[in-house]
C-alpha cells in the first residue's frame, strides 16, 4: 500500500514518471491525493495503470483523490462512493473472500 500526494498529474510526463515509480515499488494498492484531474484525464490514468481505478474529482486545479488497484489483485468492487468535493473516495468490496473497505481522504491544512 502506497499513499502519495502527487500535487497534480495532468502532465503526461509527470503521470508516466509517477506510474513508473509505483511499478518499481511493486505497489498493489495506491492512494493518490491532489490528482487535479477531470473525467477525461482520469480515463487516461485508468488506461495507463491498467488495473482498477476509483476516483473523486473537484476540478482540474484543485483536490481530487484516486485509489488504484493493480491488475493482478483479485479485488471485487461492489460499491464506489465518490465525494462531489473531490476530498474522498471509498471502494467497498472483497479481497480473497474477505470484505474490504478502501478509503482515500484528502484534507488540506486549511481544511481544519
Amino acid at each position: 500500500l502506497i499513499t502519495y500526494n502527487v500535487d497534480g498529474v495532468h502532465s503526461p510526463i509527470k503521470r508516466k514518471k509517477i506510474l513508473t515509480y509505483l511499478a518499481k515499488q511493486k505497489a498493489d494498492v495506491v492512494l493518490l491525493q491532489e490528482t487535479h484531474l477531470n473525467n477525461t484525464e482520469h480515463a487516461k490514468l485508468q488506461r495507463e495503470w491498467v488495473g482498477q481505478l476509483g476516483y473523486s474529482l473537484y476540478n482540474s486545479r484543485q483536490r481530487g483523490v484516486a485509489i488504484l488497484i493493480q491488475k493482478g489483485v483479485p479485488f471485487q468492487m461492489h460499491k464506489l462512493i465518490q465525494d462531489q468535493g473531490g476530498r474522498y473516495v471509498i471502494m467497498v468490496g472483497e479481497l480473497w473472500g474477505k470484505k474490504l473497505l478502501l478509503c482515500n481522504i484528502y484534507a488540506s491544512n486549511s481544511f481544519f
